[in-house]
């Protein structure tokens, strides 16, 4: 397993890289990417394997990719899925993340870069603060959201 996350915006939150830490500690290749100022807001899962004669078999899932509780559970989140073998679009998002995880800028996580994080990090202000009620109710999803969802083969457990 690889993960590739960043400090963009001050937004990652130190608690959840130390979580990170765990995978790492478990043999995951965790890396930061250092934006220094610039714009990473990826949001990609690929997933790769071999099918039963050793050939290449993958699947992406590219788009707003929030894995958050309002995301999951309650929230609207856009993703494209790639199947592979049949689109080859899921090489060139492999081959994107290998070259973002090869960047000199894309560090191995560690305990001293999160604490230096932590002393340097500046985050944006919570437009709501934990535990209250938002005053605005959620938008209505538009025809096209609406029409998605009763398509959708998925189905959300909570």
């Amino acid at each position: 397993m690889r993960v590739l996350t960043s400090d963009y915006l001050d937004v990652t939150d130190p608690d959840a890289l130390r979580r990170l830490m765990l995978l790492q500690e478990q043999g995951a290749q965790v890396r930061i990417f250092e934006c220094a100022g610039g714009s990473f807001h990826l949001k990609a899962y690929l997933f790769a394997g071999q099918d039963e004669q050793g050939r290449l078999r993958g699947q992406a899932f590219i788009g707003s990719s929030n894995i958050s509780r309002q995301a999951l559970l309650e929230g609207l989140e856009w993703n494209y899925r790639i199947d592979y073998p049949g689109d080859a679009g899921f090489l060139e998002a492999r081959s994107r993340f290998e070259e973002l995880f090869a960047q000199p800028r894309a560090l191995p996580l560690s305990h001293a870069w999160i604490d230096a994080y932590e002393a340097r990090r500046a985050p944006p202000p919570r437009a709501v603060a934990p535990g209250s009620q938002e005053l605005e109710p959620l938008p209505e999803p538009t025809a096209v959201q609406r029409e998605a969802l009763k398509a959708t083969p998925f189905k959300v457990f909570a």
